[in-house]
């Protein structure tokens, strides 16, 4: 047998596996455009009316990689290691993944708006396609924490410490907040409703200028 017969087989083995990578390419593009699609936040999601502070960022995942370059950031992870080591295991004890910008990204979308009243808290996000097929599997639990009531609304999903938020949650209208019409996907907006009506916006991309209204 020359060495020209026994190429045929391998030439047809490389061309029968062009159609599966084709479709797996297809299959992955079409993933990827859908899982953008799902996280697209048409206004911030769905919070209770009646909290003290409220919090939103637009792409929290680069807020959080922009503040952590900053050199307030370094002087905190100095100087405060401990607490934020404990704040972290906090974080990853409610919701159940490790908090990184990455994986937040991957399992809760970039839009992010959270509130607070006292020690209860609630957090609303837009979530792809990884925390849509977990809650399939797991019977509405898209994330695996055990520590936080979960539910669903029209494609956002809403976190909390207290089963009474959520349901203030599912009542609310859409969210509004005094968001700058010049600010950037990183900008943290604070609303703060109680004692006085505050409004600061953080830039953490432009060594955290701060802009603040009453």
């Amino acid at each position: 047998m020359t060495s020209s017969d026994a190429n045929p087989p391998r030439i047809f083995l490389r061309k029968a596996a062009w159609p599966g990578l084709l479709l797996a390419a297809f299959v992955l593009t079409a993933a990827g455009f859908a899982d953008r699609q799902l996280k697209t936040a048409v206004h911030p999601g769905f919070l209770p009316a009646d909290m003290s502070v409220y919090v939103y960022s637009a792409d929290l995942p680069l807020s959080w990689l922009h503040l952590a370059r900053t050199p307030l950031a370094g002087s905190l992870a100095d100087e405060a290691a401990y607490a934020l080591h404990s704040l972290e295991l906090s974080l990853r004890q409610l919701t159940g993944i490790r908090p990184t910008p990455a994986r937040w990204r991957t399992w809760l979308g970039p839009s992010a708006a959270a509130a607070a009243n006292g020690r209860d808290w609630i957090l609303c996000t837009r979530p792809g396609l990884v925390a849509r097929a977990a809650s399939f599997l797991f019977s509405g639990k898209a994330l695996p924490g055990r520590q936080t009531h979960q539910a669903w609304r029209e494609g956002y999903l809403l976190l909390s410490s207290s089963a009474r938020l959520i349901d203030k949650a599912l009542a609310a209208p859409p969210l509004t907040l005094d968001i700058p019409e010049s600010a950037a996907p990183d900008t943290l907006v604070v609303e703060m409703h109680a004692p006085m009506r505050l409004v600061l916006s953080v830039s953490p991309a432009r060594d955290l200028p701060v802009e603040a209204r009453i």
